[in-house]
């Protein structure tokens, strides 16, 4: 099974729409997967809540990660580099419930990189943790010129991640 995380909570944000082309694509592969949106955890944000591993934000993306092998995570840029609140709930996280994992990543901005330098972050905080991050990283520009009423339209792009699909099923 292949867990795929939202990383941010930002209401209606695009990289949900990745996310969930991406898991309709795996159904399409015939490869389990299951969506983990951080959005849908808000009223678990209080400053403190890492030091507090009984959320359910906490417990539930746990309980994800503890029955996968795979974690793709579509994330956006924020600032030159991705949320600090996917920061945070990976500090929440024990190391342990990583180690070992294949991670893939994706990224999404409105801008023209694609999010390659949050990617690169992201690659180096999960080499720390003991995964093996699947070195096909897909970088997706533009993001709202590869939408329409809140689908993926662009054919090149859904190629892209159908491709990614496949060959991160099969690691």
């Amino acid at each position: 099974m292949i867990t795929i995380i939202c990383a941010t909570n930002r209401p209606g944000n695009r990289t949900q729409i990745i996310a969930k082309s991406y898991a309709k694509i795996l159904e399409e592969i015939k490869v389990s997967s299951e969506l983990f949106f951080i959005e849908d955890y808000t009223n678990d944000f209080k400053i403190e809540f890492w030091k507090n591993s009984s959320l359910n934000m906490v417990c539930n993306l746990t309980l994800l990660l503890s029955k996968s092998n795979k974690v793709l995570i579509i994330v956006p840029e924020y600032n030159g580099s991705f949320p600090g609140v996917f920061k945070l709930l990976i500090d929440s996280i024990k190391p342990s419930v990583f180690k070992g994992k294949f991670i893939g990543l994706i990224g999404v901005s409105s801008g023209r990189a694609g999010n390659i330098r949050g990617m690169d972050h992201l690659v180096n905080i999960f080499n720390h943790l003991g995964c093996l991050v699947f070195p096909k990283k897909i970088p997706i520009s533009n993001i709202e010129s590869l939408l329409s009423q809140e689908k993926l339209v662009d054919k090149k792009t859904w190629d892209i991640l159908k491709s990614h699909a496949i060959e991160f099923a099969k690691v």
